[in-house]
């Protein structure tokens, strides 16, 4: 099975694009997450089994900042022989060359504060890609609640770096820079 599919809420500016390969129909749901930044290497090898959501966020255009590709985790996980059955959630981007489960460009970015910031280990997450849904399992209280208590991290940038993540808008909007 190969799939691309694209999630566009104009009014919400939200937006996510799943690309799925080679899932079977028994493995069309993956529940539970596990978090990693991916600048800290791979060492999620370490900590995913089948059946786990790997979230690497603060990738996006302002995060990271420039939303690197995230061909390296994809290719770690099929390496590890979990590209079947781990799923990859991240707010960075990634190209055709991809494998596995993957739901990438996700807005609004960690950085921003969208859901993808207030993840949390062991929150379940079920992503079904029957049903094109993906679905963060905690109630609309703990979001709010959690968004309430969240401030982005800081990370110092310099020079055209500090000057990109002021200017750059949501992968939602291509990631542009807004000059005006």
């Amino acid at each position: 099975m190969e799939e691309n599919s694209e999630f566009f809420n104009e009014k919400n500016d939200i937006s996510i694009l799943i690309y799925i390969m080679y899932v079977s129909v028994e493995l069309s749901k993956f529940n539970n997450s596990s978090i990693d930044k991916f600048g800290q290497g791979v060492s999620f090898i370490f900590k995913v089994k089948p059946g786990h959501v790997l979230v690497i966020r603060y990738e996006g255009p302002k995060g990271s900042p420039g939303m690197p590709e995230m061909l390296g985790p994809s290719a770690a996980l099929i390496g590890a022989n979990l590209g079947k059955s781990v799923a990859l959630v991240t707010d960075g981007r990634f190209s055709g060359a991809t494998h596995g489960i993957v739901v990438g460009h996700v807005t609004p970015e960690a950085q921003c504060g969208g859901p993808i910031a207030i993840v949390e280990n062991n929150d379940l997450i079920t992503i079904d890609s029957e049903m094109k849904t993906i679905d963060l399992g905690i109630s609309a209280v703990e979001i709010a609640k959690r968004l309430n208590q969240w401030t982005p991290p800081k990370k110092l940038l310099k020079g055209l770096l500090s000057r990109y993540r002021k200017l750059v808008t949501s992968a939602h909007y291509g990631a542009v820079l807004n000059c005006d």
